[in-house]
């Protein structure tokens, strides 16, 4: 222990005469552990940290690849009628949903917002195991063709745009040039469409 105490009594003599050479190292330290720290927390963010959901550990994403295509957005992508053929006649797959990003339009009061948000099919918030604050989610019905449409606002969004008010729950609304009716706001916590605030049905 004597030992000890006096290489550190040297090591912190020799960095007080080498002053310079002391600021270096620390800083280049400090830059280090700064770099190591920030790759880690990005990492962690997109590979390690598990989804939100419950029974995370089975959720997969699929898209298809046909040989010699080219996609015209090079995303990856399901085209609908692959989706209705696995939704038809699942093998290894319990229960499909489908999403696609969208931009929406809503107008209220003579007041018009943009929403960030995604059309999805009524199967998305069940099979994420979603909870719903206020109203209801999509039901079948609502992806029917010439069902009223109709739309799902996220927690943040309905704070945000609407003071969370419960009264836009079933208010009509006029959406991307189309009459819509706010069925829900979801839970705290929903985070699927990322930054999402708007989720309208889609067949």
């Amino acid at each position: 222990m004597e030992t000890l105490l006096k290489d550190i009594g040297y090591a912190v003599a020799m960095m007080r005469r080498n002053k310079g050479f002391t600021a270096a190292g620390l800083l280049t330290l400090a830059l280090g552990i700064g770099a190591t720290t920030a790759v880690f927390s990005v990492v962690y963010g997109v590979l390690l940290r598990p989804l939100p959901y419950p029974g995370a550990d089975r959720l997969v994403r699929l898209s298809e690849e046909h040989p010699g295509a080219v996609s015209p957005l090079r995303a990856p992508m399901l085209s609908n009628l692959t989706y209705y053929a696995w939704s038809a006649a699942p093998r290894t797959i319990d229960q499909f949903a489908a999403y696609s990003p969208a931009l929406f339009t809503v107008t209220r009061d003579g007041a018009s917002s943009r929403l960030e948000g995604a059309t999805v099919t009524p199967s998305l918030f069940a099979m994420l195991g979603e909870t719903v604050a206020l109203g209801r989610f999509f039901r079948d019905d609502d992806a029917k063709t010439g069902s009223p449409p109709v739309a799902v606002l996220s927690d943040h969004g309905w704070r945000e745009r609407f003071n969370a008010e419960p009264s836009i729950v079933d208010a009509p609304s006029t959406s991307t040039a189309s009459r819509r009716r706010s069925s829900a706001s979801r839970g705290r916590g929903s985070r699927f469409p990322t930054m999402t605030r708007c989720c309208g049905c889609r067949s």
